[in-house]
């Protein structure tokens, strides 16, 4: 399937969001998000998805995108493509 590329999205999305909607579900409040989050493998997960989906090792996404689920220095280009993804779901 060709899709034409004015529909791939410009915008970048967090990683913490898409991993929410990916790993929890989509229409939840703040609070069940957080509740969610806490679970004690929770992050271990997003390291898995976000290793996956990207092709890094998940050294990188532990040791050098940041220590919380933000990924605050997670590569603007890999957000973008985690809006690809986000865009396909």
């Amino acid at each position: 399937m060709n899709i034409p590329i004015d529909y791939l999205p410009s915008e970048r999305i967090r990683p913490r969001d898409f991993l929410r909607h990916l790993l929890i579900g989509r229409d939840y409040s703040e609070i069940e998000y957080l509740e969610a989050e806490t679970s004690n493998s929770y992050c271990t997960q997003a390291i898995k998805v976000l290793s996956c989906l990207l092709r890094v090792s998940p050294t990188t996404v532990r040791n050098h995108w940041g220590k919380t689920l933000n990924f605050e220095s997670m590569p603007s280009n890999y957000q973008l493509v985690l809006a690809y993804k986000e865009n396909a779901l």
